[in-house]
């Protein structure tokens, strides 16, 4: 089901529409590019739930000095800062944690677990009860149970 539309250009709020859709659409959240004079008042009218744009400030001052002077050395890329106008409601919904439960599947969880603990442990008591075994000396006995442990 759809729940958010975000447009990447600022041109559907400039449509005559817009405010129509909004109102047809109230269920769902609108967050688009750009923060022109008309969005920012569209925002405040509570007809989109944000806004992202650039500040291109930087792209303009360095195009304007590659104009001034074409030996201008700039960088490859040049960034720019983003501009974001949130519409936070003041009542806001309640919130719901959704723990991911798995229903009855826990219990096999766990007893699957109980049965993995117990065959560890008895790995562990077993392997230092026969540590002097020349098998288990060959086999390092420190390192069986820190396999054995690691299981855990």
């Amino acid at each position: 089901q759809l729940t958010a539309i975000v447009p990447v250009l600022g041109a559907p709020m400039r449509s005559d529409s817009w405010k129509e859709f909004v109102e047809d659409h109230r269920d769902l959240y609108l967050v688009v590019a750009d923060a022109m004079e008309i969005q920012l008042d569209l925002l405040g009218s509570n007809y989109v739930n944000g806004l992202v744009g650039q500040m291109p400030s930087k792209s303009v001052d360095a195009l304007y000095q590659l104009k001034i002077d074409p030996e201008t050395d700039l960088d490859e890329f040049i960034p720019t800062d983003l501009l974001e106008h949130l519409q936070i409601p003041l009542v806001l919904p309640e919130y719901q944690i959704n723990e991911n439960r798995i229903g009855n599947l826990r219990i096999l969880g766990d007893c699957l677990f109980g049965i993995v603990a117990t065959l560890s442990i008895f790995v562990i008591y077993w392997t230092y009860r026969h540590r002097n075994v020349r098998v288990i000396r060959v086999a390092q006995p420190s390192f069986l149970l820190v396999v054995a442990v690691g299981v855990l």
